[in-house]
C-alpha cells in the first residue's frame, strides 16, 4: 500500500514550523502558531505509519528537526535531500539555510516576504521613478552592510541620495538584533560577510552563512550596543537569499573585471545579475544563486529575461557547493524543466572565469590571424 503521508509535504511543514518558532517573540512560548501544531500532527502520523517512535511535543519536534533527514522515516528520493540535511542547527538552535530553501520551495510566506514585500516592492518603486541607480545602491547596501548601528540605520537613506527613495523599504528590511546574539554585552561581526556571529558554547562563534562556515570562523569587529543603543540586522531571508548570493555576485564581478572585461551589475532593474560584454561584441548573461539543494534550485529555475539581450545565459553557483555535492550538476539537470535547461547553462563561478579566459584567448588568436593575412 502506498504511504498516506507525503514525505515532501512533511519536510515543508516542519521547515515552516521551525521558521515560525524562531520568529516567535514574547515571554510566552506555550501558544504556538497553527503551522507548528499542524507540523507536529503530520510528523506523528508519519512516524506511526512507518512504525517509528513519534514526537510527543513541540520540544520533541524541534529535536527531530536537529536530526539529519536521513534519520527520519521518509521516502524522499536521495537526490532531493541529502541525508545529512538538518533543518535546525543543533549548535545555534536556528533554522539552517536548507530549512529556508524547503520553505521557499513550498511557496509559503517566506518567499512572499523576500520577493514581494521587499525586492519586488523596491523594483516597482525604482522602475516607476526611472531610478536604476537607486535599485543598484539598495542591492549593494544589503550585500555590504547586513548590520547597521542605530545611527547608521537612522541616516542611511539620507546619507546616500540614491537611497532616499527607498527609506520605507530600508526601514522594513532591518530589524533590531536579538540580545541572544550578544556575548559579554557586545555583538561580534563575521570578518567575511559582516553579519552578526552566533555565540556557541563558552567562547565560540558561528556564522549563519554556509560559505563562511565552510572556511571557518573569522572574527570581525565588536559592536557595543550600549554605545549605539540598538544594533539592526537584515531580516533572515534577506541575509540568506540576497546577502549570501550577493557576495558571490560581487566576487565574480571582481574576477571578471580583472580580466579586462566590461561587467554591468543588475542590468535593467535586475533582469539578471551580471552582464558581461567581450571586445568582439559577444554578451553573456549571468544569474547567481547560492543554493545548497540542487533539486530545489532546479524547481525554481526559469529562463532569464530576453532584455537586455545576450548570446549565452548562465545560472552560476559558487564552486564550494559543487565541492560539497559531487552530484550537484546531475541532480539539477534531473529536476529542471527541460525547456529551462535548454536555454540556461549551469556553471560554477570558477568555470565561468575559466570560460571567459578561453573566450578572450580565442579572440586574441583570431585578431592575430587577421593581422597576418
Amino acid at each position: 500500500m502506498a504511504p498516506v503521508i507525503d514525505s515532501e509535504s512533511v519536510v515543508r511543514l516542519v521547515a515552516t514550523a521551525m521558521v515560525q518558532l524562531s520568529q516567535q517573540r514574547g515571554p510566552s512560548k506555550t501558544i504556538y502558531p497553527d503551522a507548528v501544531q499542524k507540523a507536529l500532527n503530520q510528523v506523528v502520523l508519519l512516524a506511526l505509519e512507518r512504525g517509528a517512535p513519534p514526537p510527543h511535543s513541540v520540544a520533541d519536534l524541534v529535536r527531530w528537526a536537529q536530526r539529519p533527514l536521513g534519520e527520519w522515516p521518509l521516502d524522499l528520493p536521495t537526490d532531493l535531500a541529502a541525508e545529512d540535511t538538518v533543518l535546525v542547527d543543533p549548535d545555534t538552535m536556528v533554522p539552517t539555510q536548507r530549512c529556508l530553501e524547503w520553505l521557499v520551495d513550498a511557496g509559503d510566506t517566506l518567499a512572499e516576504l523576500v520577493e514581494n514585500k521587499v525586492m519586488l516592492g523596491v523594483l516597482a518603486k525604482t522602475r516607476s521613478a526611472h531610478a536604476p541607480d537607486s535599485y543598484s545602491e539598495f542591492r549593494k547596501l544589503l550585500i555590504t552592510q547586513p548590520v547597521l548601528s542605530r545611527s547608521e540605520f537612522l541616516s542611511v537613506s539620507t546619507s546616500n541620495i540614491e537611497l532616499e527613495l527607498l527609506d520605507e523599504q530600508i526601514k522594513y528590511s532591518y530589524r533590531p538584533a536579538p540580545s541572544s546574539l550578544r556575548r559579554d554585552g557586545t555583538y561580534r561581526l563575521c570578518g567575511r560577510c559582516k553579519g552578526l556571529l552566533v555565540p556557541v558554547g563558552k567562547d565560540g562563534f558561528r556564522c549563519e552563512l554556509d560559505r563562511c562556515r565552510r572556511e571557518g570562523v573569522a572574527l570581525g569587529d565588536t559592536i557595543d550596543p550600549g554605545r549605539h543603543q540598538l544594533v539592526y540586522q537584515l531580516l533572515r531571508p534577506l541575509r540568506v537569499f540576497v546577502t549570501g548570493p550577493g557576495l558571490a555576485e560581487t566576487d565574480l564581478q571582481t574576477d571578471l573585471e580583472s580580466l579586462g572585461l566590461a561587467v554591468e551589475m543588475w542590468p535593467e532593474f535586475d533582469a539578471y545579475d551580471l552582464r558581461i560584454t567581450f571586445a568582439n561584441g559577444s554578451v553573456w548573461a549571468i544569474d547567481v544563486k547560492d543554493y545548497a539543494n540542487p533539486a530545489l534550485l532546479a524547481r525554481r529555475a526559469s529562463p532569464l529575461p530576453k532584455r537586455p539581450p545576450y548570446h549565452r545565459a548562465f545560472l552560476v553557483i559558487p564552486q564550494y557547493r559543487f565541492d560539497e555535492r559531487r552530484d550537484y550538476r546531475t541532480v539539477f539537470h534531473h529536476h529542471v524543466d527541460p525547456e529551462v535547461g535548454e536555454h540556461l547553462e549551469l556553471a560554477t563561478d570558477t568555470e565561468i572565469v575559466t570560460a571567459a579566459k578561453k573566450q578572450l584567448r580565442a579572440s586574441a588568436v583570431r585578431r592575430s590571424e587577421r593581422k597576418d593575412r
